[in-house]
C-alpha cells in the first residue's frame, strides 16, 4: 500500500505529539536517499527516519542503519544547519503527502532562526528539502530545474508545493452533495469514482469504502441503489473524519498490507495486527520487507552461482559420457 494522504495525517499527528520540542543531536544519511535524525527530549531518545527512495515514508525507527565513513554533501549541509536545532512542529500542509518539520535553531552569529525540513512523497519526484525562515531552498536531496519540471527545486528559489490536483478535498464534501455526486457518476466502478473525484485517497482506501458500503470492493455506479448510494456517501465521510489506528497485514507470517482502519475487503485472507503506534507499524512493515529483499537479493546470487556451477558439470558430465562411449571397444582394438 502507498502511504496515503489520510494515512500520513494520523501518522503527522502522532509524530507531532511524540517529537515537539525534541533536540536535534545527530543527522546522519545511511543511504543516498534516506536521513536519520537522533532526537532527544524529555520522553526519551529517538531516531526519526525520512526516506526518499522507492518507499517514501517517514517514522521513528529501532533499526541500527550503518553510515558511510564519508557523510554525503547534503548530510554535512544540514548538520551544519539543523543539528543541535529543537523540533518545534511536524505538520502535513493541507492533505498534500508532504510533511514539514518545523525547526528553531541558532545560526552563527547565535541568533534564534527558524527553518523547515520537508519531506515530499510524491512517487518519482519524492524529495527532502530545507528551506530558511524566508521560504527559500537551502538545499535538496534532489535538484529539479525548469526544464525537468513545471516547478523548479534550487537553492536559492521561492518554495512552492508541487501544483495542485484538479480534484475535490474530501474533508469538506457532505453525505447528500456526495450522493448526487454518485447519481450522476456514469458506469464507473465505485472506487475509481471516488479516485478520480477526491485527492488523499488510495486505491486500497477507495476500495475498502466500497466494500464496507456494499459488500463488493468491484461495485459500480449504476449497481447502486439508492440505499447503497446513502451507504456509500456516509461510509465515505465517516472514513475521512474517523480517528485512525494503525492496522497491519500480513499473509504467512510477511506484512502485506497497512491501513489507519480494519480492512474488510479481504475476507480474512489476512492477518490482522494492531500495532502499538504508526511509527512502529511503518517500522515493522518496511524493516520486515527490506530484510526479505535483501534475503532473496542474497539467495538469488547463490542460486545463481549454484545452477551455474551445476550447468558447467553437466556439459562437462556429456562430454565425459562421449568419450566413454567412444573407448568402449579399446580392449579389442589393443589386442589387434
Amino acid at each position: 500500500m502507498a502511504l496515503d494522504a489520510l494515512f500520513l495525517s494520523h501518522l503527522v499527528s502522532e509524530l507531532q505529539e511524540t517529537l515537539q520540542d525534541a533536540k536535534i543531536d545527530k543527522v546522519q544519511q545511511p543511504e543516498r536517499d534516506e536521513l536519520v535524525l537522533q532526537l532527544r527530549s524529555a520522553r526519551g531518545n529517538f531516531s526519526l527516519l525520512l526516506s526518499a527512495n522507492g518507499n517514501p515514508r517517514l517514522h521513528l525507527t529501532e533499526r541500527k542503519l550503518e553510515n558511510p565513513a564519508q557523510p554525503p554533501m547534503f548530510c554535512m549541509l544540514l548538520r551544519k544547519r539543523i543539528q543541535g536545532g529543537i523540533i518545534r512542529s511536524v505538520t502535513q500542509p493541507g492533505l498534500e503527502r508532504a510533511v514539514d518539520i518545523g525547526i528553531e535553531v541558532r545560526d552563527e552569529l547565535g541568533e534564534l532562526t527558524r527553518c523547515t525540513l520537508t519531506l515530499e512523497l510524491i512517487g518519482r519526484c519524492t524529495n527532502l528539502i530545507l528551506r530558511d525562515g524566508d521560504n527559500r531552498i537551502v538545499d535538496c536531496l534532489r535538484r529539479v530545474d525548469l526544464s525537468q519540471s513545471g516547478r523548479g527545486v534550487l537553492p536559492g528559489l521561492f518554495y512552492q508545493l508541487p501544483p495542485a490536483q484538479d480534484k475535490r478535498d474530501p474533508r469538506t464534501i457532505r453525505r447528500a452533495e456526495l450522493y448526487e455526486l454518485l447519481a450522476a457518476g456514469g458506469d464507473l466502478p465505485c472506487d475509481r469514482y471516488l479516485l478520480d473525484t477526491f485527492f488523499g485517497l488510495s486505491p486500497l482506501l477507495a476500495r475498502e469504502i466500497t466494500a464496507r458500503a456494499t459488500g463488493n470492493c468491484a461495485t459500480r455506479l449504476d449497481e447502486l441503489t439508492d440505499t447503497l448510494r446513502e451507504r456509500v456517501a456516509a461510509e465515505t465521510v465517516d472514513v475521512i473524519a474517523m480517528l485512525g489506528k494503525p492496522y497491519l497485514y500480513r499473509k504467512d507470517g510477511m506484512p502485506k498490507e497497512f491501513s489507519f482502519l480494519p480492512l474488510t475487503q479481504y475476507n480474512g485472507m489476512y492477518e490482522e495486527e494492531q500495532c502499538t503506534s504508526f511509527s512502529a507499524l511503518l517500522d515493522a512493515f518496511y524493516g520486515e520487507r527490506s530484510a526479505k529483499e535483501r534475503i532473496d537479493r542474497k539467495s538469488a546470487t547463490l542460486r545463481k552461482t549454484v545452477e551455474t556451477a551445476v550447468s558447467r558439470i553437466r556439459r562437462k558430465l556429456v562430454l565425459q559420457e562421449k568419450e566413454l562411449a567412444a573407448a568402449e571397444d579399446r580392449e579389442r582394438y589393443r589386442h589387434e
